[in-house]
């Protein structure tokens, strides 16, 4: 189109040009007209055959952005590839907590992985980091076995971690797990000095639940027992000081006091 665009163009300014010199043939040399005339074609020429040659090398649009995304792609992993073990998993876990951002968590736990593999495992701080941002993945997506399991190998390399402690506890609250949940629930707690409201509620009532469980697993397995002779004789024997069952006069006790002092 722009090649036919700049042909159009040509034809019509060499057309106007023609007419303008048949005009002015009475008063103008001839040598200028043939000047005014060559010059504005040459320029013409030039830029239709710019243009031409253009068009001819330029690829599809959707080939050129291929073609870019591929280099871009082939410098990233070249960059990638002279950094250390340690900053090349660095690297994978900031691009899997884009993803998480962008909430596509698939692909950003497929980042959290390839970080936990290139990482040395001599760098446990950072292995726990990886495998707690993995279960924050997971939970995302609803695979909560999978949060446990990821949250624990967390805290075995950093027993203090509390997001890992924590977020294992919501898991076990979802599988039902409830014992376990109130243990993490509680190590919380206890490593924030009880500062965090919402933290110490969710103690609270699941140690509410876990004290429904338990009484309702005891009433249901207790046996029935009729009370013991030694409960039974007490029990009675407490009333047998009582006044109002007393009907010896002697010791009947004053009801009304007269006394006026």
């Amino acid at each position: 189109a722009r090649r036919l665009g700049a042909l159009r163009l040509w034809t019509s300014f060499a057309r106007e040009t023609s007419m303008a010199t048949q005009e002015a043939s009475s008063s103008v040399d001839k040598w200028k007209i043939a000047l005014a005339v060559a010059i504005p074609t040459a320029v013409l020429g030039a830029g239709a055959y710019y243009l031409f040659r253009q068009g001819r090398n330029k690829p599809p649009d959707g080939k050129l952005g291929r073609e870019a995304a591929r280099k871009k792609s082939t410098a990233d992993a070249e960059d990638v590839a002279k950094l250390s073990p340690p900053e090349q998993a660095q690297a994978a876990k900031l691009k899997g907590n884009k993803y998480f951002k962008g909430e596509r968590f698939e692909d950003a736990i497929r980042c959290y992985t390839d970080a936990l593999n290139i990482c040395p495992a001599e760098n446990s701080a950072d292995m726990s980091t990886f495998y707690q941002n993995r279960a924050a993945a997971y939970e995302k997506i609803g695979k909560f076995q999978e949060v446990i399991d990821d949250c624990t190998k967390s805290l075995e390399r950093n027993p203090k971690y509390t997001k890992a402690m924590h977020r294992r506890a919501k898991a076990y609250d979802q599988t039902k797990e409830k014992e376990k949940c109130l243990e993490d629930i509680t190590g919380v707690c206890v490593l924030e000095n009880f500062t965090s409201p919402n933290t110490v509620m969710m103690a609270d009532r699941v140690l509410k639940e876990v004290g429904k469980m338990k009484a309702a697993e005891k009433i249901k397995d207790r046996i029935p027992s009729i009370p013991s002779h030694t409960f039974i004789k007490s029990y009675f024997s407490s009333f047998s000081n009582d006044f109002l069952l007393d009907t010896d006069p002697k010791v009947a006790p004053v009801v009304g006091d007269t006394d006026a002092s």
